[in-house]
C-alpha cells in the first residue's frame, strides 16, 4: 500500500468513526437527556418535575457539576426530617413494539448517605396504561454491580434500580444501564430519575447525566 493510499484509508476510517458518533447521539430517544436546555423558569425542556416538599428534598438543574456538557440534574435532602422524601424527574418515551432497548445514566453523589439514587422504568400501552409483564420479565440484562446493597430489581410491572445505602458513586461518576425488551401491547417507556428517601437522618446531594434509551434490536 502506497503512502496516498494510506493516507485515504486513514482518513475513511477518522470519517466512519466520526460519523458513528453523531448517529449513535442521534439514536437516543430521550428529549434533553444531558439536561442542557432550560425553559424560562430554569427547569428542563422534555421533562416533568416532581417534588413532594421541595424545601426538603429538591430537583433542579445545575451548572456545578456535569458528566459532560455543562448542566447536570441535581438532588438534594436539604433538610434531615422524618417522613418520605421525593424529587424526580420524569418523561415519557415512544417506542415500537418487540424491540429490545438499552436505557443508561451517569450518576455521582456528594455526601449522600441515605438511600438513592433512584431510577424506575415503566412500560405503557396506547392508554397510558401500565403493563404488567408475565414470564419473561422485562428486564433482559443489567451492567455487573459488586454490591449487594445496589442492584436492578424486576417487579414485572415495574423495573427499578435501587440503592440501599451503598458506597458506589460517592465522589465520581459511575454509569448504570438496563436492557429491556417490548411486548405487542407497548407505546411508551415511562422513566423517573431522582431520589426518594423515607426518614432521612443525612442532607447530601446526588448529580444525574446523560441519560439515555436506545434501541439496540
Amino acid at each position: 500500500m502506497n503512502s496516498r493510499t494510506l493516507r485515504i484509508a486513514v482518513c475513511s476510517i477518522l470519517v466512519l468513526a466520526i460519523c458513528a458518533g453523531y448517529v449513535s447521539a442521534a439514536n437516543n430517544l430521550l428529549v434533553n437527556p444531558s439536561f442542557e436546555e432550560v425553559d424560562e423558569y430554569g427547569e428542563p425542556t422534555g421533562w416533568e418535575m416532581y417534588a413532594a416538599s421541595p424545601m426538603i428534598a429538591s430537583a433542579s438543574i445545575s451548572n456545578e457539576m456535569a458528566a459532560s456538557g455543562k448542566n447536570s440534574l441535581l438532588c438534594s435532602i436539604n433538610y434531615a426530617l422524618a417522613g418520605k422524601k421525593e424529587a424526580v424527574l420524569m418523561q415519557d418515551v415512544p417506542v415500537e413494539k418487540n424491540k429490545v432497548y438499552k436505557i443508561g445514566l451517569k450518576y455521582r453523589k456528594e455526601n449522600f448517605k441515605e438511600t438513592g439514587p433512584y431510577l424506575t422504568i415503566n412500560i405503557y400501552d396506547k392508554d397510558g396504561k401500565e403493563i404488567a409483564y408475565d414470564e419473561p420479565l422485562i428486564m433482559k440484562d443489567h451492567n455487573k454491580i459488586d454490591d449487594p446493597l445496589l442492584f436492578w430489581e424486576d417487579m414485572g410491572f415495574r423495573l427499578v434500580l435501587k440503592d440501599t445505602g451503598s458506597d458506589i458513586g460517592e465522589g465520581k461518576w459511575v454509569d448504570h444501564w438496563v436492557i429491556i425488551k417490548t411486548n405487542e401491547d407497548t407505546e411508551f417507556i415511562h422513566v423517573a430519575v431522582g431520589i426518594k428517601a423515607k426518614n432521612p437522618n443525612n442532607t447530601g446531594k446526588i448529580y444525574f447525566d446523560d441519560m439515555y434509551i436506545e434501541e439496540v434490536q
